[in-house]
């Protein structure tokens, strides 16, 4: 029975091939099928598709991919892989709110910041409003902050990378907070 199972295992990929059939009809349409439909069918000749085998004890801290030379002497190709692929941020700044922007009423504070290239994996934003870090650092580009205080304020952001490494500082800009006053009017 063991037997049995190994013929199958070793048969299975002469099983699995399948000629494919070209048909056009009077119409101009075309179908693909598994068997010729009629006199007008050609067989498809499929190329065989680009494949390159795993090397040897590959991870993901690999940075060259090893094979062995092709028997029939034609060339082969080494991919080489950069072992950091993360690009350098060019562009880093907070788009909203806008500087010297007067924000009224509002009970929350939403900052966008553009980001080229998009955030990356592993990395983080943290905002600052007067040079104190608001909430966690985050892998998002828009955060809904609390309101601060009435008053003049200063707004950046720090994108980390996942050690916490400085990536890139945003400009500053200057905001001025106004809420209305609800107690009694003064007298």
């Amino acid at each position: 029975m063991k037997y049995f199972f190994i013929i199958l295992i070793f048969l299975f990929p002469l099983v699995s091939h399948a000629d494919i059939y070209k048909t056009i009809d009077a119409n101009g349409n075309v179908t693909y099928t598994d068997k010729p439909t009629n006199s007008n069918s050609v067989p498809v000749v499929i190329p065989k598709g680009n494949t390159a085998p795993a090397s040897p004890g590959s991870s993901a801290n690999n940075s060259v991919s090893q094979e062995s030379p092709p028997a029939d002497n034609s060339t082969t190709a080494v991919v080489v892989m950069p072992q950091n692929t993360k690009k350098p941020y060019v562009k880093f700044a907070i788009s909203s709110p806008a500087d010297q922007e007067s924000i009224q009423n509002q009970p929350n504070l939403g900052v966008k910041l553009d980001v080229d290239p998009a955030l990356q994996e592993g990395d983080t934003i943290q905002v600052y409003v007067d040079g104190g870090p608001t909430g966690n650092a985050m892998h998002q580009t828009t955060f809904d902050l609390p309101i601060p205080e009435r008053g003049t304020h200063i707004l950046s952001a720090t994108i980390f990378d996942k050690e916490m490494k400085v990536l890139k500082r945003s400009n500053s800009i200057t905001i001025f907070v106004h809420q209305a006053h609800i107690g009694s009017p003064a007298s």
